[in-house]
């Protein structure tokens, strides 16, 4: 059976001569052209000798050699260092390494078949005892010095793909936002909805010392709430005073349509429920799913609140507009059947903070001068 020789070299002149030399002999001369390519074709191939030069491109042929005798079925495979470097301490590197043998170059073409086939047989090189410790320290010092190399410029490379990442999403974002703004706009009684609820959201988010992870998630899902509203039979936006059987269940659809929309997105993972759940009622009496109690998302149940508030509270054409007492009322009366209470009890402190600065600006305003 004829032996197979992994040779991995850099220039292409050294590598036809070892063919040359080698598979005139009845060996079979594999190649790679750099330290990981070394590696995977090792892994793959797996040859009965491998030839190692020690300057090559990506990892050097020690990098090459330690990572290779660190695989299993590649541990017992005979790599000899082939180099040109004749420094003083070389060939004890390269062993420490994990070579097996030392051929420097230029290639002696008379002796380079049978010193292959020595190392086939068994032949193997060792670091003497007297000056091994030194050079054992300074491989290991250059192993560590080459690691935190390497960790720096995948930090860096990670930041910069997580802040092209970032720009990538804000800008996503920013469009399906601007469609939303879009539709709201065209219709009095919606304008600026998304914006209002944004903010009432998030001041209960801070009532509930929510993290900052939940806070901008809520941040997006309170104004990507009723992005639905985008594919909803448009008539139905129109006329939400005199809506028939027909156009309430079409409007009806727009969590369900608002979450298909934004599934796919898995940066907004975090406010697809947001989006899904926010017409949902503590006591099971609201759509699309019926969700009871915790069943609803925490951040949904928020979202929810703040939409309803909205909508008590501004001109819309077919309601009757409340003031914050009013709507406190409202909220009292629903805590624990259609709202979630602990979000309640939040809002309503938030209604109190609201009612006073109303107050104190309405008393700043009509102080004579």
């Amino acid at each position: 059976m004829k032996a197979k020789i992994l040779y991995v070299e850099d220039n292409e002149l050294n590598r036809l001569l070892v063919r040359r030399l080698l598979e005139p002999h009845g060996y079979i001369v594999i190649e790679a052209v750099d330290g990981i390519s070394g590696v995977k074709i090792a892994e793959q191939e797996v040859p009965d000798l491998i030839l190692m030069d020690i300057n090559l491109p990506l990892m050097d042929g020690h990098a090459a050699t330690t990572r290779i005798k660190s695989l299993e079925r590649l541990a017992n495979v005979p790599i000899v260092a082939v180099t040109t470097h004749a420094m003083e301490g070389d060939r004890e590197r390269s062993l420490i390494a994990g070579c097996d043998g030392y051929i420097r170059k230029p290639i002696d073409v008379e002796t380079f078949p049978k010193q292959i086939e020595r190392y086939l047989k068994g032949d193997r090189e060792r670091v003497e005892d007297d000056g091994g410790e030194a050079y054992y320290k300074e491989y290991s010092v250059k192993l560590v010095n080459k690691l935190q190399k390497h960790i720096e410029e995948l930090e860096l490379k990670t930041q910069l793909v997580e802040k092209q990442s970032k720009e990538m999403q804000e800008a996503y974002l920013g469009i399906i936002l601007s469609f939303v703004h879009a539709v709201e706009e065209k219709h009095a009684y919606t304008a600026g909805h998304s914006a209002r609820v944004r903010a009432y959201s998030l001041k209960i988010g801070e009532k509930l010392h929510l993290s900052l992870e939940e806070m901008e998630n809520l941040t997006q899902g309170a104004l990507l709430h009723d992005i639905g509203k985008l594919v909803v039979e448009i008539s139905s936006l129109r006329n939400v005073d005199r809506l028939s059987s027909e156009e309430w269940e079409e409007m009806k659809k727009h969590p369900e349509i608002g979450y298909r929309i934004l599934k796919p997105i898995k940066f907004l993972s975090g406010l697809i429920n947001i989006v899904h759940q926010h017409h949902e009622r503590w006591d099971g009496s609201g759509y699309p799913q019926g969700l009871v109690g915790d069943q609803i998302d925490f951040l949904a149940s928020i979202v929810a609140v703040a939409d309803s508030y909205d909508a008590m509270t501004t001109n819309r054409g077919y309601n009757q507009v409340l003031d914050i007492d009013d709507a406190k009322k409202e909220f009292k009366k629903c805590s624990g059947t259609f709202y979630n209470p602990i979000v309640i009890d939040a809002f309503l402190e938030v209604l109190d903070e609201m009612k006073n600065r109303k107050a104190s600006r309405t008393a700043s305003a009509v102080e004579p001068d």
